[in-house]
């Protein structure tokens, strides 16, 4: 059995999650969201951010195997009505993230964040249109930070 501190750090790709959207709302003009799009598209104002979080991945970092680090990582989609508000909204996510530290993981000590490499190009996206009846244009951008297990508080 779990307690209830344990637990909390068990959940820590919700918790990264629920940080990152807090920096993204705070630091972007526009709309950021998570898990989903829950406007119609008739609703939606434009550019806005999708962010899809990737379940965290263990590794044992040491030979002893006591300890253990996590892997988070996430995929940021913008979407927008031209490739100019694409790169924009990007852009802007990734100077709020890269290089900053995720304070707010219950039971774990956070890496920096950090941007990886993807190699698309911002494409037209005929399946999402805007309510002028053009198609929208959209693209992504990954991020990855690792974490480590803090020391329980005395009396835990």
């Amino acid at each position: 059995m779990h307690s209830q501190i344990e637990q909390e750090a068990l959940d820590v790709s919700r918790a990264f999650a629920l940080e990152v959207k807090a920096i993204l709302e705070a630091a972007l003009a526009c709309d950021v969201y998570y898990p989903r799009v829950d406007r119609p598209d008739s609703e939606l104002t434009y550019p806005y951010v999708v962010q899809w979080l990737i379940p965290s991945t263990k590794q044992v970092v040491n030979l002893t195997g006591s300890l253990v680090s996590v892997d988070l990582r996430g995929q940021l989609t913008g979407v927008g009505r031209d490739q100019d508000e694409v790169l924009s909204a990007l852009d802007r996510a990734g100077f709020a993230l890269v290089g900053r530290r995720i304070n707010g993981l219950p039971g774990w000590k956070s890496g920096i964040v950090r941007e990886m490499p993807v190699h698309q190009p911002v494409s037209k996206n005929e399946e999402v249109w805007t309510p002028q009846h053009t198609p929208t244009f959209r693209s992504w951008a990954m991020f990855r930070m690792t974490a480590e297990r803090a020391p329980l508080p005395a009396g835990s």
